[in-house]
This record gives structure tokens, C-alpha cells and sequence, in this order.
């Protein structure tokens, strides 16, 4: 029997990389994987029971519920043995922390009230809440290896 249990859904890129630490540590032995299905028209009860803002992923462990993909991704990295994915200090921990920001921006880029429009609606497009096909501009400060430019 799983320890932790994870309410996630395929599509959600913070599920995603949730998942992705979970199984880079060795931990997705331990958790019970419950695929959900959440809306913004249709309350999901396993997923409120908790989450309390109702979004996934959510963790339920020792009687404890977490919830948001970067407090989920601490409390797995601090449950295995073998090296951090997520150092504890210095420059290591801070260029995790960014590229931790870039996993969470696909999903993050796109207005709450257009993804309620398209679940309505039921069209599955990227288009923002224009119509636009808009793409996220990647920038040279995201990139791992980038120095800060010098203030003016």
C-alpha cells in the first residue's frame, strides 16, 4: 500500500513535474497515482477534500494535505536518500528554483477566465482570450546559464 497519494491529471504541466521528481528519486514506488478530473465549472470532492482552492496536484501524506507544485517538489526531494534535485543553498538552489518557475509558466501563461470560456465551450486550443495563437517568448534571463545585465 502507497504511502503518499497524488491527485494529478496527465495534462496539468505542475502535475507533470511533480511526477517527473517523483520518479527522477525513486519515490513513485511509494505514491498511489489518482488521476482526476478537475474543472472550473465542476468541483472535483476527492480534490477539495484536499486542496481547499481545488487545483491539482495535491499530496495527501501522513495526514497531512500539500498542495502547489513547488511545495510538493521540497517535501519529495526531502523524502529520499540520494542526491537533491533541489539543492537547500547557494547559486545550485536558486538555478533550481528558476528552472522550477519554467516548468510551471506554460500553464500559468494562460488567463483563468479562458480556460473557464474553452471548458464551457469545450474547445481544446491555445488561444488566449483574443483568439490569438499568441507563443511564450522565451527570454534570454530564463535561460540556466545567464549572467544578471549590470543595473543603469
Amino acid at each position: 500500500m502507497a504511502k503518499m497519494k497524488l491527485y494529478y491529471s496527465p495534462g496539468s504541466p505542475y502535475a507533470r513535474k511533480v511526477r517527473v521528481l517523483a520518479m527522477e528519486t525513486g519515490l513513485d514506488r511509494k505514491i498511489e497515482m489518482v488521476n482526476v478530473v478537475v474543472s472550473p465549472i465542476v468541483p472535483n470532492a476527492d480534490v477539495d477534500m484536499h486542496n481547499p482552492i481545488g487545483k491539482i496536484p495535491a499530496l495527501a501524506v501522513k495526514g497531512m494535505n500539500l498542495f502547489d507544485s513547488p511545495v510538493i517538489c521540497e517535501y519529495l526531494d526531502s523524502q529520499h536518500k540520494g542526491r537533491k534535485l533541489l539543492p537547500r543553498k547557494g547559486r545550485e538552489r536558486w538555478v533550481a528554483l528558476r528552472l522550477q518557475a519554467m516548468a510551471d509558466g506554460p500553464g500559468s501563461s494562460m488567463p483563468r477566465s479562458s480556460r473557464a470560456t474553452r471548458a464551457r465551450s469545450g474547445r481544446r486550443t491555445s488561444t488566449g482570450p483574443t483568439g490569438s495563437r499568441a507563443r511564450p517568448r522565451r527570454s534570454r534571463a530564463c535561460s540556466p546559464n545567464s549572467r544578471p545585465r549590470p543595473s543603469r
